[in-house]
Formats: C-alpha cells, sequence, structure tokens
C-alpha cells in the first residue's frame, strides 16, 4: 500500500476544496482547515471524516506532516509570514505563477510546489485521475514526498522549474480563462437575440474536442482564416453597440489573418 499522510490545507477555496477531498478519498487524512472565510472551512470540514477547522495559523503542535497552501498568489506572503509549522514539516503552495522562493520566510523541514494544471469550480467534480500535476522541491526528500501525494491522485505528475510553471499558467490563462471568456460573450450575443444559448453547445464540443486530436493550427476555421474580409468587416458593424468586444474581435481575427499567412508561406 503507498504511503499515506497526515495533511493540513490552508486555504478553502476551489484549489483547496477538490485537493481535500481527493486527498482523503485515497486514504489520507486531513487533519486541519484553516480559511480567512471560517463558514467555508467548516462547509469543506464537513466533507471529510477526520478534518477539524482551526482558527490560527500556528500549526506548530499540529500532527501533520504536509502543510497545502491554496490560497490566493496575492495572500501567500502574508500567510508565510504568519505561518508556525511543527519541526521537519513539508510546505507547499499550489500556484502556477509564483516561485519557489516565495516560502522561503517559512521555517520546515522543506517547501515545495503542487500545482495542479486545472480549472476548478465548487460546483462541478473534477476528475484528479487526469489532472497533470507539477512538482518543485527545496530537496530531494521534499520533492519526493511531494511526488507521492501527487502520485496518489495522478499518473501525470512532472517535475518543473519555476520558469516552466509560470509558462504552463500563461498559456493555461489563454487556453482556459480566455477561451471560457469567449464563451461568455457568445452566450451574451445570443441573449440579446433572445436565441437559446446551447444552440453552441455541439460547435462548442466539437471545437475542443477537434483541437485536441489534430492541434489547434490544423482546426482553424472561420472567416479570419480564409481572409475573408467582407465578413470580418460585417461582424465588426455588428458589434458597434459593444466596442470593447469589438477591439477583442478585431485583434484576435488579425492574430488568426497573420498566423495564417505564415503557415501558407
Amino acid at each position: 500500500m503507498a504511503e499515506t499522510f497526515n495533511i493540513s490545507i490552508v486555504g478553502a477555496g476551489r484549489v483547496g476544496w477538490h485537493l481535500a477531498q481527493a486527498l482523503s478519498a485515497v486514504g489520507h487524512t486531513i487533519q486541519e482547515i484553516w480559511s480567512r472565510r471560517q463558514s467555508q472551512a467548516h462547509l469543506l470540514a464537513a466533507k471529510l471524516p477526520n478534518a477539524r477547522v482551526v482558527h490560527s495559523l500556528d500549526f506548530s503542535e499540529s500532527p501533520s506532516q504536509v502543510f497545502l497552501l491554496t490560497v490566493t498568489d496575492a495572500a501567500l506572503a502574508d500567510i508565510g509570514h504568519r505561518l508556525r509549522l511543527p519541526k521537519d514539516a513539508v510546505v507547499a503552495h499550489s500556484s502556477g505563477s509564483q516561485a519557489l522562493n516565495m516560502l522561503n520566510t517559512i521555517a520546515a523541514g522543506g517547501t515545495g510546489v503542487f500545482y495542479p494544471l486545472q480549472t476548478f469550480s465548487k460546483e462541478k467534480e473534477v476528475n484528479m485521475a487526469e489532472v497533470p500535476f507539477f512538482i518543485e522541491g527545496s530537496n530531494p526528500a521534499t520533492t519526493l514526498i511531494l511526488e507521492a501525494l501527487a502520485l496518489s491522485l495522478s499518473n501525470k505528475v512532472h517535475r518543473a522549474s519555476g520558469e516552466q510553471r509560470r509558462q504552463l499558467h500563461l498559456a493555461a490563462v489563454f487556453a482556459s480563462n480566455f477561451s471560457n471568456h469567449m464563451l461568455r460573450i457568445a452566450h451574451d450575443l445570443l441573449q440579446e437575440s433572445r436565441l437559446p444559448t446551447d444552440l453552441l453547445h455541439p460547435l462548442i464540443e466539437e471545437t475542443l474536442q477537434k483541437a485536441i486530436k489534430i492541434g489547434p493550427a490544423p482546426a482553424q476555421t472561420g472567416p479570419a482564416v480564409r481572409g475573408d474580409i467582407p465578413i470580418l468587416e460585417q461582424h465588426q458593424k455588428q458589434l458597434l453597440a459593444h466596442p470593447e468586444w469589438m477591439q477583442l474581435y478585431k485583434l484576435i481575427s488579425d492574430d488568426i489573418l497573420e498566423k495564417s499567412k505564415i503557415n501558407k508561406q
């Protein structure tokens, strides 16, 4: 049987919500939950068999071996200064964009990064076995512990430097956050015309499946890749009531036009 750990979760937002439950489900013990929003900590603790809500960041008497900081990037520095841990404990943050040395102020046996590359929402379950995890440790022993923890959830576990993670995070913003915002604009445009928004669902599904199967460059379709200037101009006129969307449309269309020219050379 794989080694199991006593774990404390610092932060009960979206990432902590999913990681705590997934780790508990594979045999690890979530001992403590801390959150600035105590109501969220209580909601999460209620889903775990042994977890208790703590109100202080002084964990010096904690039974946990591993502490996962699943707080926002903006809160990491403050949490790091206030956190007190048992001797030899391992502490890791879950950020894709923050460096390992963000944890330098914490006295611990080892510091690290435990970054799941996925979009999380409390309203939707995630198959953690399909989530890539990216690990970095301040020493070999810490790296191995974090790898073991990640491998208990997923077989897609990789070591990555801070620079590699930052690039992954940037790419993820384009692939996920920006794509979702485009879907929101499409949703709003259909609502303006009193059209059902689920009309786009088959198109969205086929677009994503095709991009995954054959790659985004050969999967690109639409007026911009065809160089259909009259349609591009017509669409921009349709967006006169939304100048910010029209600007987005033009910027993205121009980039597709430029890339399509390069691909044809």
